[in-house]
């Protein structure tokens, strides 16, 4: 499955926040370079996250909340998506976060493709790992 998206500014700290975990994420994804860096990428629609159970990130190794790992390519270059659970569910935040995919790579991605924010990116998924979102998902419990 082939997703257009954005990308946009984050706040920052995901790199920072990940590196607790990043040898973690480099053993299961099996990139062993990968860069303790996200992309973030505005989707048009909301996407769940299906991740496999060995591709999973536990919440005792990243301050208390679990991650998915989903394998993708950017503009053609392996990457990964890195998804908190809370972020997958109806529980979303005011930024929307079932459209936001925040992209790891072994490459700075922004330098990479000489990406700008509002700039058009690419994000292939096997579509076994993402299912877009029907709005149930959504409603609050």
């Amino acid at each position: 499955m082939t997703m257009a998206g954005t990308v946009e500014d984050g706040l920052g700290i995901a790199g920072v926040d990940l590196t607790s975990c990043l040898q973690s994420i480099r053993l299961k994804v099996k990139i062993p370079d990968l860069l303790a860096k996200t992309l973030n990428v505005r989707l048009s629609h909301d996407y769940i996250i299906n991740p496999e159970p060995e591709l999973r990130i536990d919440a005792s190794e990243h301050h208390g909340q679990a991650l998915s790992l989903i394998p993708c390519k950017l503009n053609g270059r392996k990457a990964i998506i890195v998804r908190a659970d809370e972020h997958n569910t109806q529980n979303v935040d005011e930024m929307e976060r079932l459209s936001l995919f925040e992209v790891m790579s072994d490459v700075e991605l922004r330098a990479t493709f000489n990406l700008n924010t509002g700039g058009e990116v690419t994000v292939d998924v096997d579509e076994r790992y993402v299912s877009e979102a029907s709005g149930e998902e959504l409603r609050p419990q």
